[in-house]
């Protein structure tokens, strides 16, 4: 993801210097923190399509995504990293990972039914701490809040822990 998501930051910066709009003004009128808007164009948050489309609103400009088969590049992407090998500092993420580390280590002695999904629910949990830490301890109104509260009873049953 880190490719086309810093292409994304990229292009939304460059709109909102070209059409004269600071960080400062475009949170103002987004009801959003400057440390929060800094944190979305500089990669310490994740700058969802939502947001994006909203600051290139601001800018008169709109998003266009598309989609191309796996034999198709476009210019602005790049190899991403593999999953896992790029961890958010995000201190709200801590018990996510640690569930997803147990659950890797684990996943070879796993039998039965549950044989094969260890490593995909460790991915998910890498994945929304990754992409969601951020929000964890607030906005109930934000998308992904509710999958972080999923993410983290997932955690926590897998860690042993309670609030």
């Amino acid at each position: 993801m880190t490719g086309v998501a810093d292409s994304l930051r990229t292009a939304v910066r460059t709109a909102l210097h070209d059409a004269g709009i600071s960080q400062a003004e475009a949170s103002r009128r987004l009801g959003l923190s400057t440390k929060h808007m800094s944190h979305m164009l500089t990669g310490r948050a994740v700058l969802t399509l939502d947001w994006a489309e909203q600051l290139l609103a601001l800018c008169g400009k709109r998003l266009s995504v598309k989609v191309v088969t796996a034999k198709e590049t476009l210019p602005m992407t790049q190899p991403t990293e593999p999953l896992g090998t790029r961890r958010t500092t995000w201190a709200s993420a801590a018990e996510l990972q640690q569930a997803a580390d147990r659950l890797r280590a684990v996943a070879p002695q796993i039998t039965g039914p549950l044989q094969g999904l260890a490593d995909p629910v460790a991915d998910w949990l890498e994945e929304t701490a990754n992409a969601l830490a951020w929000l964890a301890p607030f906005r109930e109104h934000e998308p992904g809040h509710r999958m972080w509260q999923t993410a983290t009873k997932v955690a926590r049953t897998i860690n042993g822990t309670t609030e």
